[in-house]
């Protein structure tokens, strides 16, 4: 798969500081209060049932969702949730792989616990999913990889060879948009899917990774990135 902007935005945010990527960051829904947008944007009070809306202006490719979030525009029931499973997979898979780095090259204890717990929760996730496509007969009788959107490999490769806080600066910077692009199809899984089982994985994405999403700006400010 081609590049994607997110590896753009990165690149951004590593070479100007956090204050040059803030106005490209998509912002984390509050489940508590309505959402707060810039002066002369519009306002809406976020509906956790609906998919991330970005305000007048942002980045929509977030965390490598163009292309994800195309294949599943106009679907619903059975043939969402196949495109679902085979979409998100690859988009933890991509998680994961970053968070394998940083269980050795991050500088600060907190990513590295952040990082297995990534691994824990999004493999799990991903066997899950992968369960659910032979239960519901989603695999046609090949491998399901043959209908996985591609592994994007940008982030971690921009990632290797970093260490200490370069490593730590770039892989908050990219992780949170990756969050971001994950809660933004699993708000849209919430009104779309035909299984509840999905449904039911999206509201735990958009919960657990709004948390991490949060965490994650708390420790750029704390650690000057």
């Amino acid at each position: 798969m081609k590049t994607t902007k997110y590896a753009a935005i990165a690149v951004l945010c590593l070479s100007l500081g956090m204050s040059a990527c803030k106005k490209q960051e998509a912002e984390v829904i509050d489940e508590s209060k309505p959402h707060e947008h810039a002066a002369g944007t519009e306002h809406a009070v976020v509906d956790e049932s609906k998919a991330h809306e970005h305000a007048p202006g942002e980045e929509h490719d977030m965390g490598g969702m163009g292309d994800m979030m195309k294949m599943l525009e106009g679907k619903t029931g059975d043939e969402f949730d196949k495109a679902f499973l085979h979409t998100m997979k690859p988009h933890h898979q991509s998680a994961v792989e970053m968070s394998v780095l940083a269980e050795t090259q991050a500088k600060h204890d907190e990513i590295k616990k952040l990082a297995k717990e990534i691994i824990a929760a999004q493999n799990k996730e991903i066997a899950t999913m992968k369960k659910w496509e032979n239960d519901w007969k989603y695999t046609d009788g090949h491998t399901d990889h043959n209908h996985d959107m591609p592994v994007d490999q940008s982030m971690t490769n921009m990632l290797k060879g970093k260490t200490g806080d370069e490593f730590d600066k770039a892989f908050i910077a990219m992780m949170i948009p990756h969050h971001q692009g994950a809660v933004d199809m699993a708000g849209k899984a919430k009104i779309s899917a035909k299984h509840e089982e999905i449904k039911t994985m999206a509201n735990e994405i958009i919960s657990s990774q709004n948390k991490e999403i949060k965490m994650m700006r708390d420790w750029q400010k704390a650690w000057g990135y």
